[in-house]
């Protein structure tokens, strides 16, 4: 009988991204190799999501936080605080894409701006008119999906100060 430790590490992997946050970290402890498949994955990753940011938040900004350098970021307002969204801004100008749902100008006030960021997407966004955004300056591409008024002024200038 096939048994899952007769796959190769890289299918794994690819079974170990498919994992909720929680699964991951209980996936780890079931033998050497799992944990070794956690550690491979968990470096290399570079994505922050918004599971990792309700478990491990209260760590961003320490040496115990789970990735050392963060390209990618897909998070909901819900599962963030304001410190944590701070945090990420000063400790990690390399993220590049930035795909946030629900968040408002005051949550983005908290993250933005940050300097290498090439992709944001703002969905099931609720009063964002785009003040939080002004200070843009390296997007190339920009999503916005909200119910609210988002002010053209605002448009105007983010599209004028951005490729």
């Amino acid at each position: 009988m096939a048994s899952i430790l007769d796959l190769p590490d890289d299918c794994l992997i690819q079974i170990f991204k498919k994992l909720g946050c929680l699964w991951q970290v209980s996936w780890r402890g079931v033998c050497k190799r799992f944990k070794h498949i956690y550690i491979r994955y968990s470096y290399n990753s570079m994505e922050v999501n918004s599971e990792m940011a309700t478990n491990y938040g209260h760590l961003m900004g320490t040496d115990d936080f789970p990735l050392r350098s963060i390209k990618r970021l897909y998070l909901t307002e819900s599962s963030c605080t304001k410190n944590f969204l701070n945090k990420l801004r000063e400790c990690h100008k390399e993220i590049e894409e930035a795909k946030l749902n629900s968040f408002n100008d005051e949550y983005l006030k908290e993250l933005l701006p940050l300097p290498n960021l090439k992709k944001l997407v703002c969905f099931d966004s609720y009063n964002l008119r785009g003040e939080s955004l002004l200070e843009l300056n390296s997007l190339t591409e920009l999503h916005i999906d909200t119910d609210m008024f988002f002010d053209p002024e605002n448009m105007l200038q983010i599209t004028y100060y951005n490729p």
